[in-house]
Parts: C-alpha cells; structure tokens; sequence
C-alpha cells in the first residue's frame, strides 16, 4: 500500500521525477499534437540532473486520503521544500524552533553522485554539505525517472497511462510496480502526474502538479 512515508523528505512520501528546460519557447514536435511527447522529449524531462541543474517550476503535492499537502520548487540547482518531517527533540531536552520547509543547493553532480547543501532550520538557519546517489535524493522525495516504453497515449483522455500490471525490473523504480500513473503533457512540459493505488477496499491517490514554468525565485537564507 503507498503511503506517505515514500514521497517528500524528512517525512518521504511516494511520486516520481521530472526535468524541464526554462525557456518560454515552446516547439511542438512535428506529428504530435500539443498532448504529445517523443521519446526523446520525455527522456529530457525526466532526466534527474536536468531536474537538479537546469529546471524552474513548481511542484505542488497532495495527497487526499491523508490530507497530505506539499511542494518542491526548483531554480536552476536551487530547491525550496515545504512539508518536510521535523526532528525530534530528545525527551527533556531544550525546546527548539524548527520549520516545516527547507532549501537545497546542488553543488555538483559526477558520476551519479551529488553533492549538496542542505538548509534547516533549527533555533536559527543551518547548514550542511551532503552527498547522496542522485537516484536515491530524489526516490526521498518521491521522484523518479520514468521510463517512455512503460507508457501507451490515450488518445481520448489526452494522457499518457501506465497500468498497475506493467511492472519496472528497475530496483529503484519497483515502488511503482501495480501503481496506476497517468500524465499529462500540454506544449511539451509536464501538466500533472497522477499516482493510483488499489488494494482491495482502498484507494490511494497522489497527485502532481506543475506550474510557474520560468517563474520560480527564491534566496537562501543566510546562516549565522
């Protein structure tokens, strides 16, 4: 059963990946209609470096059986997070204020690993370098990279769709395996994504939905 403890960090939830370039120009593919996408299009929107380096939008999150909302925005190797997990303070320890959102700063990227910093905040901004598999930093925040053979276009419903029978022998992407995901494309940027999970009596939904393409900016806070 999905739950949220697979898609957004601190917290981890379930979802998936996407990239985008920023530019304001869209180029529709000859033969495809505004719907559509080639394979070469898809493989550069779910592309995780392009989602860690070179995007700018905003990811909005919800989950409705538990009420669950969050979002991811990405400028150009900049992140800013909300609905992360808060730390626990040890039991009679001093309170500490702490916030349900952070920011990350992607230093560089070689050979699949990524080194960051990674902003919270905890009675004042801190900060801390990191270094995670690309794959794995983003499977905790629930985004994955998509496969183009694992989906057919529905024509009538405008969406790409993958069935909860099509499964990936991917050991990263296994998560999705008897998951239903549709996606909408609209002038080759992603729309919104859809989770659905069915086991007997109970329906999981997860949705997401981009926005702000080439709109996004925010600072890093500063650390004293």
């Amino acid at each position: 059963m999905l739950n949220k403890k697979i898609l957004i960090v601190g917290i981890s939830t379930l979802s998936l990946l996407l990239g985008g370039c920023n530019s304001e120009t869209v180029t529709q593919e000859p033969g495809l209609s505004k719907y559509e996408v080639s394979k070469e299009k898809w493989n550069e929107l779910f592309n995780l470096e392009n989602v860690a380096l070179h995007s700018n939008y905003k990811i909005s999150v919800v989950v409705p059986q538990n009420e669950w909302e969050s979002s991811l925005s990405f400028d150009n190797g900049k992140m800013y997070i909300t609905g992360v997990g808060l730390s626990g303070v040890p039991l009679g320890g001093e309170p500490v204020e702490q916030k349900d959102y952070k920011y990350v700063v992607v230093k560089g990227i070689t050979n699949g690993m990524m080194t960051y910093d990674d902003y919270v905040y905890w009675n004042g901004w801190t900060v801390e370098e990191d270094e995670s598999e690309i794959k794995s930093f983003f499977l905790s925040y629930g985004i994955f990279a998509l496969d183009f053979n694992d989906f057919v276009y529905n024509e009538e419903n405008k969406e790409y769709f993958k069935n909860s029978n099509t499964n990936s022998e991917d050991t990263t992407d296994t998560i999705l395996n008897g998951t239903e995901v549709h996606i909408n494309f609209l002038n080759n940027r992603i729309e919104k994504i859809e989770y659905i999970k069915r086991n007997l009596d109970e329906v999981m939904e997860i949705s997401y939905t981009f926005s702000d393409y080439g709109r996004v900016s925010f600072d890093i806070p500063e650390v004293k």
